[in-house]
């Protein structure tokens, strides 16, 4: 965004003068590049609350959780985006990833895995449809159903060959 890190908080400073939703989110990006992960998850949860019918916080602070594992407050900004966003496409797939990864409410992520492979995404707007496929895979994994997860693994790796998690869990079932 500029030349250095002071330029680009300043510019983001303006465009949020503009637009506070974009200011927000790039903020939260920003944190997110220099590791500040608590600077994120604030920007997003402020997203969260200013525009609750808005998925793209709602998901960024979850992903943000999913990849700090922490599966709790993961588990708690889900359920608050079930409840103000019930049908963004999304959210399947962020309860079908936080179950595969935590190892939490498999039934549940199940369930919400075969909602969303049920439903044509749009591409480069949606999560594509393989990795609903490898996250299936995995919690069937996790289950000890080897059948299953192998399929979804295939599955996954067909649909997008270069699907790195899908293919090495494939090769860990051969």
């Amino acid at each position: 965004m500029g030349g250095s890190k002071q330029k680009a908080r300043e510019q983001i400073e303006e465009i949020r003068k503009r637009n506070a939703f974009r200011g927000a989110l790039l903020s939260a990006q920003i944190a997110q590049r220099e590791k500040d992960v608590g600077a994120a998850a604030r920007e997003y949860q402020q997203l969260t609350a200013q525009y609750p019918d808005s998925q793209i916080g709602w998901a960024a602070l979850a992903a943000t959780y999913i990849q700090q594992k922490q599966w709790d407050a993961g588990w708690a900004t889900l359920d608050r985006m079930q409840k103000a966003t019930p049908n963004a496409p999304w959210l399947p797939c962020g309860i079908g990833r936080m179950a595969a990864e935590s190892g939490q409410q498999l039934d549940r992520g199940e369930a919400a895995l075969k909602t969303y492979l049920a439903y044509t995404p749009k591409p480069g707007v949606d999560a594509p449809l393989a990795n609903a496929h490898w996250r299936l895979g995995t919690i069937y994994e996790k289950r000890g159903q080897t059948d299953a997860a192998r399929h979804e693994y295939q599955t996954a790796v067909s649909l997008d060959p270069k699907l790195t998690g899908a293919k090495d869990a494939l090769a860990r079932l051969k």
